[in-house]
């Protein structure tokens, strides 16, 4: 709850409390004198919390409402309990929201267990009554959740396609009912759901990978449960006892189910790289970070190793079909692999790459017992010259290339990352003076493309765009676009269709048919110019000096000024080698 203190049209504070509304429906049984006599102590005493917390009591009728009277339906009790508001946001105290939060969560718990309405029934106040429902508002959001009391689980899916270490194909699911039957959608608080814990029967203490799950949306919801070890086992689920739950609540209730026999295959791995080095400067070192995965469902494995085997790791340059740079990839003559377990992940310390471009490098994770091999293509890593920082582009971009190319079939198979390597390298290697990383997308008006754009184009699955920044002599910019627009398939896979610079739009031709198309309009201006000259020889002239002196105009300055971009040590940004011999992979354990 906030609320503002005003001084005339100027807000002069800020106070803050969290609050909970409980709405309890109540039989028409209840008796008058719950209402009348001590309501607020004796509502303290039911929900255990202080007198001071309840804040507002509000007592209607169930069919008209109105406020109490005795009623055949019944009555709405709705409590509204906050802590005392904090005086400003300085003055903000998280450890009594904590707190506050968990008697939030004792209320919902024992309701929910049924706790509750004994410990009403049971009170001297309200003649053996007590609540048949409870709608409640939690601290913090707007929406109102009825709640259900749980009366037994079900093993509704059980998990099958288990492998060592790896998350099972299908995974677990539990439903909760209550006594009627009816799927209970919500257990426990917002901040604090209901817990799920799985365990090995027979091996109480084997650590199961991916063992807990909350409860929500009316099931359970594992993602990561898997088994360790190659076999044959059955799996207990069971719920974690709860915030102010005794434990005993979850042994004596249909709180627990088992499956049948599981069996667990052997681990089939792969591998994804993660905390990804997008750029580097030349001759400093990097790190390479790979997480091995379940290769079915690509997630991460209970644990990087087991079995008392470890990892060794095979590192080289990634040839790209065209337009490798020619920098060579350099390990440390004391390389270091770091197996991080509780991050999942195997990290290749202290590379360094001795020559400027964008490089991707290949990874061959070897397990040493021999029975694990994994091989991963890294993202692109732009090696960048000394002191020269990348451009980011922070508005929307005005430079940019489109290509007719099948985008979800590139990322599908993996080769996007592929060619926006080749791009990066082909620009250079044409002189254009790229200042930035290079952003591949699908679709222009997207939620990540700038929308001032989105007239000229929408979402095409033929279509995808390449965005970068140049910055550089008008001169240079010109020549690299011009050698850029005359091959059209210079990127293999991919026909460059526009290339759009500083916000104007040139379109691609090939050199065959510019070369065609040129020769025809020479003939024909030859042609018209004999004739024109033999009637009007003078005015052709100026027409002619006219029209050459807006070509030129339209030619250059359609490019824009832009400040000149020194760019130093040019011939590392600018050397390829069009046949490189790739370097010997590494070996680092």
């Amino acid at each position: 709850m906030a609320y503002f203190l005003i001084d005339g049209l100027t807000v002069i504070d800020l106070k803050i409390s969290p609050l909970l509304i409980l709405s309890f429906g109540l039989p028409p049984e209840t008796p008058s004198s719950f209402f009348s006599n001590n309501l607020v102590n004796n509502l303290a005493a039911l929900l255990g919390v202080s007198t001071n917390m309840i804040r507002r009591v509000n007592i209607v009728s169930a069919n008209n409402n109105t406020r109490v009277r005795r009623s055949g339906s019944g009555y709405t009790l709705i409590v509204e309990l906050r802590t005392d508001e904090a005086r400003n946001l300085t003055g903000y105290n998280a450890t009594e929201t904590e707190a506050f939060l968990d008697y939030t969560s004792t209320i919902l718990n024992q309701y929910q267990c049924g706790q509750l309405q004994a410990i009403w029934k049971a009170h001297s106040s309200t003649n053996n009554t007590y609540p048949t429902s409870l709608t409640v508002q939690e601290p913090f959001t707007q929406v109102q959740a009825v709640l259900d009391t749980i009366d037994h689980i079900t093993l509704v899916t059980s998990p099958s396609s288990c492998r060592e270490q790896s998350p099972c194909t299908v995974q677990p699911v539990i439903v909760a009912y209550t006594a009627n039957g009816n799927v209970i959608n919500k257990l426990g608080s917002t901040d604090q759901s209901w817990q799920v814990i799985a365990t090995v029967i027979g091996q109480p203490n084997v650590l199961v990978p991916g063992a807990i799950a909350n409860y929500s949306n009316g099931q359970t919801q594992f993602t990561l449960f898997g088994i360790p070890s190659v076999g044959s086992y059955q799996i207990q689920f069971t719920f974690v006892p709860p915030m102010g739950i005794n434990a005993s609540f979850i042994l004596t209730t249909n709180c627990t189910v088992a499956t049948g026999f599981i069996t667990v295959t052997q681990a089939s791995l792969a591998g994804l790289e993660v905390n990804h080095v997008y750029d580097t400067v030349i001759n400093s070192p990097f790190n390479l970070t790979i997480m091995p995965v379940d290769s079915v469902t690509l997630r991460r494995l209970g644990q990087v190793t087991w079995g008392g085997w470890t990892w060794s790791a095979l590192v080289s340059v990634y040839t790209l079909p065209k337009y490798n740079r020619n920098g060579t990839l350099i390990i440390s003559t004391s390389p270091t692999l770091v197996i991080d377990s509780s991050a999942g992940t195997v990290t290749v310390t202290n590379m360094t790459i001795n020559g400027t471009g964008m490089y991707m490098l290949n990874v061959t994770l070897i397990s040493t017992n021999a029975q694990f091999v994994i091989q991963v293509r890294s993202h692109g890593i732009l090696v960048k010259p000394i002191n020269i920082p990348l451009d980011i582009e922070t508005n929307d971009p005005i430079t940019y290339a489109t290509f007719q190319g099948d985008f979800d079939a590139l990322v599908a198979n993996g080769d996007i990352e592929v060619k926006r390597v080749m791009l990066y390298n082909y620009l250079v290697s044409v002189g254009m003076p790229v200042t930035s990383d290079i952003t591949v997308w699908k679709e222009i008006g997207g939620d990540k493309w700038p929308t001032i754009s989105s007239s000229r184009s929408k979402a095409n699955t033929n279509t995808l765009y390449t965005a970068f920044i140049v910055s550089g002599s008008e001169k240079a910019i010109t020549q690299a676009k011009n050698t850029t627009l005359a091959d059209i398939y210079f990127l293999p896979g991919l026909v460059l269709s526009e290339l759009t610079i500083y916000g104007s739009s040139y379109r691609a031709y090939s050199r065959s048919s510019s070369t065609t198309d040129d020769s025809s309009r020479s003939s024909n201006a030859g042609l018209i110019a004999g004739l024109v000259v033999g009637l009007c020889g003078a005015l052709l002239i100026i027409v002619g000096l006219v029209y050459g002196a807006k070509a030129y105009k339209n030619k250059y300055e359609r490019v824009g000024a832009r400040t000149e971009f020194d760019l130093v040590n040019s011939n590392e940004l600018l050397g390829i080698q069009s046949h490189p011999n790739p370097s010997s992979p590494q070996n680092i354990s």
